[in-house]
Protein backbone atom coordinates (compact mmCIF):
# COMPACT_ATOMS: atom_id res chain seq x y z
CA UNK A 1 0.00 0.00 0.00
CA UNK A 2 1.29 3.43 -0.89
CA UNK A 3 1.79 5.91 1.97
CA UNK A 4 -0.81 8.32 0.52
CA UNK A 5 -3.35 5.48 0.36
CA UNK A 6 -2.75 4.58 4.00
CA UNK A 7 -3.06 8.25 5.02
CA UNK A 8 -6.38 8.62 3.19
CA UNK A 9 -7.77 5.44 4.75
CA UNK A 10 -6.65 6.49 8.23
CA UNK A 11 -8.32 9.89 7.81
CA UNK A 12 -11.53 8.17 6.73
CA UNK A 13 -11.36 5.77 9.66
CA UNK A 14 -11.25 8.68 12.13
CA UNK A 15 -14.25 10.39 10.51
CA UNK A 16 -16.27 7.18 10.38
CA UNK A 17 -15.40 6.40 14.01
CA UNK A 18 -16.82 9.75 15.16
CA UNK A 19 -20.07 9.11 13.30
CA UNK A 20 -20.24 5.55 14.62
CA UNK A 21 -19.83 6.68 18.21
CA UNK A 22 -22.81 9.04 17.87
CA UNK A 23 -24.98 6.53 16.02
CA UNK A 24 -24.28 3.67 18.45
CA UNK A 25 -25.28 5.73 21.48
CA UNK A 26 -28.76 4.51 22.52
CA UNK A 27 -29.50 7.96 23.94
CA UNK A 28 -29.54 9.22 20.33
CA UNK A 29 -32.03 6.62 19.09
CA UNK A 30 -35.69 7.45 18.61
CA UNK A 31 -37.70 6.66 21.71
CA UNK A 32 -34.70 6.94 24.04
CA UNK A 33 -35.85 6.40 27.61
CA UNK A 34 -39.10 4.70 26.57
CA UNK A 35 -39.41 0.95 26.92
CA UNK A 36 -40.34 -0.71 23.60
CA UNK A 37 -43.69 -1.93 24.92
CA UNK A 38 -44.79 1.69 25.41
CA UNK A 39 -43.60 2.96 22.01
CA UNK A 40 -46.02 3.65 19.19
CA UNK A 41 -45.49 2.21 15.73
CA UNK A 42 -43.64 5.27 14.43
CA UNK A 43 -41.25 5.36 17.40
CA UNK A 44 -40.47 1.65 17.00
CA UNK A 45 -39.86 2.13 13.27
CA UNK A 46 -37.63 5.14 13.83
CA UNK A 47 -35.72 3.28 16.54
CA UNK A 48 -35.27 0.30 14.21
CA UNK A 49 -33.97 2.66 11.50
CA UNK A 50 -31.51 4.27 13.94
CA UNK A 51 -30.17 0.87 14.97
CA UNK A 52 -29.95 -0.33 11.37
CA UNK A 53 -28.13 2.86 10.37
CA UNK A 54 -25.61 2.38 13.20
CA UNK A 55 -25.07 -1.23 12.10
CA UNK A 56 -24.36 -0.15 8.51
CA UNK A 57 -21.92 2.49 9.72
CA UNK A 58 -20.17 -0.26 11.70
CA UNK A 59 -19.93 -2.32 8.49
CA UNK A 60 -18.32 0.61 6.67
CA UNK A 61 -15.92 1.05 9.60
CA UNK A 62 -14.94 -2.63 9.55
CA UNK A 63 -14.53 -2.67 5.76
CA UNK A 64 -12.21 0.30 6.00
CA UNK A 65 -10.27 -1.40 8.81
CA UNK A 66 -9.76 -4.41 6.52
CA UNK A 67 -8.47 -2.14 3.77
CA UNK A 68 -6.05 -0.56 6.23
CA UNK A 69 -4.83 -3.97 7.33
CA UNK A 70 -4.63 -5.28 3.72
CA UNK A 71 -3.36 -8.71 4.73
CA UNK A 72 -4.56 -12.13 3.69
CA UNK A 73 -5.74 -12.82 7.24
CA UNK A 74 -7.81 -9.61 7.43
CA UNK A 75 -9.25 -9.80 3.92
CA UNK A 76 -9.72 -13.56 3.64
CA UNK A 77 -7.93 -13.34 0.28
CA UNK A 78 -4.63 -12.15 -1.17
CA UNK A 79 -3.90 -8.48 -0.37
CA UNK A 80 -5.09 -5.85 -2.82
CA UNK A 81 -2.65 -4.53 -5.39
CA UNK A 82 -2.19 -0.76 -5.71
CA UNK A 83 -4.70 -0.29 -8.57
CA UNK A 84 -7.29 -2.37 -6.71
CA UNK A 85 -6.62 -0.37 -3.55
CA UNK A 86 -7.15 2.90 -5.40
CA UNK A 87 -10.62 1.72 -6.46
CA UNK A 88 -11.47 0.43 -2.98
CA UNK A 89 -10.25 3.64 -1.35
CA UNK A 90 -12.24 5.77 -3.78
CA UNK A 91 -15.37 3.73 -2.95
CA UNK A 92 -14.66 4.04 0.79
CA UNK A 93 -14.24 7.81 0.43
CA UNK A 94 -17.54 8.05 -1.46
CA UNK A 95 -19.33 5.98 1.20
CA UNK A 96 -17.83 8.11 3.97
CA UNK A 97 -18.79 11.34 2.18
CA UNK A 98 -22.40 10.13 1.84
CA UNK A 99 -22.46 9.16 5.50
CA UNK A 100 -21.03 12.49 6.61
CA UNK A 101 -23.44 14.41 4.38
CA UNK A 102 -26.33 12.53 5.96
CA UNK A 103 -25.04 13.40 9.42
CA UNK A 104 -24.65 17.06 8.46
CA UNK A 105 -28.21 17.18 7.13
CA UNK A 106 -29.62 15.71 10.30
CA UNK A 107 -27.30 17.50 12.74
CA UNK A 108 -29.32 19.16 15.45
CA UNK A 109 -32.40 17.09 14.66
CA UNK A 110 -33.64 13.86 16.09
CA UNK A 111 -36.63 12.76 14.02
CA UNK A 112 -37.91 16.31 13.73
CA UNK A 113 -37.14 17.25 17.32
CA UNK A 114 -34.15 19.27 18.55
CA UNK A 115 -31.28 17.05 19.67
CA UNK A 116 -30.59 16.67 23.38
CA UNK A 117 -27.69 18.80 24.65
Amino acid sequence: MKPDQRNRLEALQEKIAEVLIEEMNPDNWAGAGIIPALMDKEQRGNRYFDKKNAAMTAVIYMDNAKLLENTKAALGRDPYKDNELDKKIQKAEQDADKLLENVRKTAGKTHGKPAKS
